[in-house]
């Protein structure tokens, strides 16, 4: 995850975080032999940048000193300012590891982008069992949220719990 980044554009802006199973939007596991045969399912990250009329750049960088592999995606909207920043870490370690932001949003559109992440959830049937939304709102009050999918996953907004708040 590209955490300076995160921390330099945070500020007086909105973010979403999303923490999602890896098998979510990859049709196979980590293999570290084959890390090139990945296939990424972009199908619904293109649904969230058409919701949010924006386009995206992909870029996929190597760090070898971590063994990881982080498949950035980043969403462009109209002012150079207003954009998506969507970061996923693999682990070999532990596959459960995804990381949505989201930057300069209006908030009207978090309902919509977590429906489509939690139909990135459900389609993986990964290990994962909980989704965790971190966000900074515009006065920069850190807020988590986090649903636990074993109690709530028919009721997922019923389910919602405030981790914890500061500023």
């Amino acid at each position: 995850m590209n955490i300076g980044f995160h921390h330099e554009i945070m500020n007086h802006r909105i973010e979403y975080s999303f923490t999602l199973p890896i098998q979510a939007i990859f049709y196979q596991k980590w293999d570290v032999e084959s890390i090139d045969n990945l296939k990424v399912d972009t199908s619904i990250i293109d649904r969230i940048a058409k919701l949010l009329d924006v386009r995206y750049d992909r870029h996929l960088i190597e760090d070898n000193y971590w063994k990881e592999t982080n498949n950035v995606e980043v969403f462009h909207g109209k002012d150079v300012n207003d954009f998506l920043f969507f970061d996923l870490v693999i682990d070999p370690y532990d596959q459960c590891n995804m990381v949505f932001f989201g930057v300069g949003l209006d908030r009207k559109y978090e309902k919509q982008i977590l429906d489509l992440m939690l139909e990135l959830y459900y389609k993986s049937g990964g290990p994962c069992s909980d989704l965790t939304i971190d966000y900074f709102n515009k006065s920069l009050h850190h807020v988590v949220l986090s649903e636990d999918f074993y109690f709530y996953k028919s009721k997922i907004y019923e389910g919602r719990k405030l981790i914890h708040h500061f500023s």
